[in-house]
């Protein structure tokens, strides 16, 4: 349910255009958002998994800027900074998610960095839509569903990629060297 919900916000920004209040339009990089489709290919021998709090747990930097992590759209809603009142979420799923032996994942990304501004009650967020450029994702993916649940002795696997990705596609395998 928290997935749909995610992915409904994901698609809605980008094909909508939902979200587009929410960028700043004072920055003149910004850009309308894309959802792009993470396809996480297990094309090893075992069984991989990953860990998913609200959404997937993996990081996203731009090759231009590599030591600063790109903040994703987390949880249930954004709380726009021009909305007056946000909803309230309840608890998001969190545990490992298991990837089949040559099964795939695919998990939406909204091209966005997220900003947070504090307001007299609470916080709000900006989108601000990523320009084209090169990216690098790192994801922990660990041996057993035991592993994933405590977050201990990942393998990090790393893909470079570039935005606009062709046909909104990401591809990152992950069962190299299992």
């Amino acid at each position: 349910m928290r997935r749909a919900a995610i992915l409904v916000l994901a698609v809605a920004c980008a094909t909508l255009g939902a979200c587009s209040r929410s960028l700043d339009a004072t920055d003149p990089t910004d850009q309308e958002p894309t959802t792009v489709s993470l396809k996480i290919q297990n094309d090893g021998p075992s069984t991989a998994y990953v860990y998913r709090a609200c959404v997937l747990d993996f990081t996203i930097t731009s090759l231009a800027n590599p030591s600063v992590p790109i903040n994703r759209v987390e949880g249930c809603a954004v709380c726009e900074c021009s909305q007056t009142s946000c909803p309230i979420c309840g608890a998001c799923y969190e545990a490992p998610e298991e990837i089949a032996a040559g099964g795939q994942l695919t998990e939406s990304w909204l091209t966005v960095n997220v900003t947070t501004e504090n307001r007299k009650i609470g916080s709000c967020q900006r989108l601000h839509a990523l320009p084209a450029g090169s990216y690098r994702i790192e994801l922990p993916v660990y041996r057993t569903q035991a592993d994933a649940a405590a977050k201990v002795l990942p393998r990090v696997m790393t893909q470079v990629f570039t935005l606009p990705a062709p046909d909104d596609t990401v591809t990152i395998p992950i069962g190299v060297s299992q």
